[in-house]
């Protein structure tokens, strides 16, 4: 299942940020970027993401611009959310518009996923994850760690349907999933 506004579903608490193209100006000419934006995307997401936002409109900035210094290639990373660390996921204009996470606490760039399609799909493949371990074991299953290893599974094998080395190719999922793991076996020793 694709990423769309209409497959998200979101609830009368999820704010729904719209593509406003005068916003973008000239920091993104890649029309299958626009065309991937263009029905908007959600605020926040899971694992403890949002996207930025400038009065219900999704946010881009350049790295220099979003930190306000003169970084190397500052201008070639378009940064469009963050994880929950307030490290910025950016669109790598250098590496044909790649979706990394610039880790500035370990100080190096993360892979995430090959294109901003993907980078979606990926995002919405974690929340169907999260929505059938509440469904099966409460609200409060994934803070609690009471998925089973088959429902990982099911989530990996959705990354695979995205694409097939996407877990061998992003350092960011392949890390959300090994803490998954983590996360389970700790709760299961305790």
């Amino acid at each position: 299942m694709e990423f769309s506004k209409e497959n998200w579903k979101p609830d009368e608490y999820e704010e729904w940020l719209e593509l406003d193209l005068d916003l973008i100006g000239s920091l993104i000419s890649d029309d299958k970027i626009v065309k991937a934006l263009n029905g908007g995307v959600p605020e926040s997401f899971a694992p403890f993401s949002s996207f930025n936002s400038k009065e219900g409109f999704i946010c881009f900035q350049t790295l220099n611009d979003y930190y306000d210094e003169n970084f190397e290639n500052g201008l070639e990373y378009i940064v469009f959310g963050s994880d929950g660390a307030g490290n910025p996921f950016c669109i790598n204009k250098i590496n044909n518009n790649q979706i990394v996470l610039l880790d500035f606490d370990d100080e190096k760039i993360v892979s995430t996923n090959k294109n901003i399609n993907e980078f979606l799909d990926s995002i919405f493949a974690y929340r169907i994850f999260i929505n059938v371990i509440q469904s099966k074991y409460g609200a409060e299953a994934l803070f609690h760690n009471l998925y089973r290893e088959e429902d990982i599974e099911m989530l990996k094998q959705e990354f695979s349907k995205i694409n097939a080395d996407l877990l061998a190719n992003s350092e960011f999922w392949k890390q959300e999933i090994e803490e998954l793991i983590m996360n389970k076996n700790a709760n299961s020793t305790s």
